[in-house]
């Protein structure tokens, strides 16, 4: 979302000489994913997590404009946005960003859950999961929040009959710890609301935004979005076109599929539109 708010904020040496900055457009995806969410689920979503942990400041401003009371994002990001040394007990408390609370993961442990506990037997895995979050509370003030976020499509198609031992295992387990209580973020800021402000520094839990533009073939896919956004305006098609999947793998060997799918929807763009592709 911050490249399709303003394409520079992925910074000079990788977006140079490239030109996209639709906020509008960010905004009505912001606002189609609640919509979308509601209409599954019965309710609006209270915070997300946007895609690719992909936020900024002024995305943070039109998260909490469209309604959204919290966003969770990367670690990185804090490190990035935060001007003092890396502390790790930094990570175990939200942040407010305007109107809206930030909380960040905790890498490591999220990464653990994501793809190496798999290989593990399941006792073992959680019991090495409970050490390590008995550790991190050793440094933590009261009332803090460790943040476990992962894509939940990675992992437990690896674990043992996709992750039912494990995940009872470590339910149960962790229910029992004593000082440890698993709640929501909504929840959470229920309780206890965030005592700093934070100004973001544009970032994705990668870090930077390496893998969506700054190598030829994803500055040419660049390229073509701008120039058939310019000519066609705001469709449903160039709404797709701007999803993070396509400039992830456009260019990238064996994924020629994603370049197909979306100069496909570009090429409808300017066909619904009555403009030559």
């Amino acid at each position: 979302m911050p490249l399709i708010f303003d394409l520079q904020s992925a910074g000079e040496a990788r977006s140079a000489f490239l030109l996209f900055r639709h906020p509008e457009d960010g905004e009505l995806q912001i606002e189609k994913g609640r919509e979308y969410f509601k209409e599954i689920f019965g309710d609006y979503p209270c915070g997300l997590w946007p895609p690719e942990g992909g936020i900024s400041q002024e995305v943070a401003h039109s998260i909490s404009k469209k309604g959204f009371s919290f966003a969770v994002t990367d670690e990185n990001i804090l490190w990035k946005s935060l001007k003092e040394p890396r502390n790790l007990k930094n990570i175990f408390e939200p942040y407010f960003c305007g109107d809206l609370a930030v909380f960040f993961r905790d890498r490591e442990l999220s990464d653990l859950l994501s793809f190496e506990y798999q290989k593990w037997e399941e006792k073992e895995a959680v019991a090495d999961f409970l050490m390590r979050l008995e550790e991190r509370k050793k440094i933590c003030e009261d009332n803090s929040i460790c943040v476990i976020a992962l894509d939940g499509e990675n992992p437990w198609a690896h674990y043992r009959q996709n992750g039912v031992p494990f995940l009872k295992e470590f339910i149960t387990s962790l229910q029992k710890k004593e000082g440890i209580q698993p709640l929501t973020f909504k929840d959470y800021l229920h309780r206890f609301k965030p005592k700093k402000e934070i100004t973001l520094v544009a970032g994705t839990w990668l870090g930077d935004f390496s893998k969506w533009v700054g190598i030829p073939a994803k500055n040419e896919a660049w390229e073509a979005l701008s120039k058939a956004r310019q000519e066609c305006g705001q469709r449903e098609e160039i709404l797709i076109a701007e999803g993070s999947d396509w400039f992830w793998w456009y260019g990238e060997e064996g994924k020629e599929k994603f370049n197909f799918l979306f100069k496909g929807y570009i090429k409808k763009a300017y066909q619904l539109s009555g403009r030559k592709f």
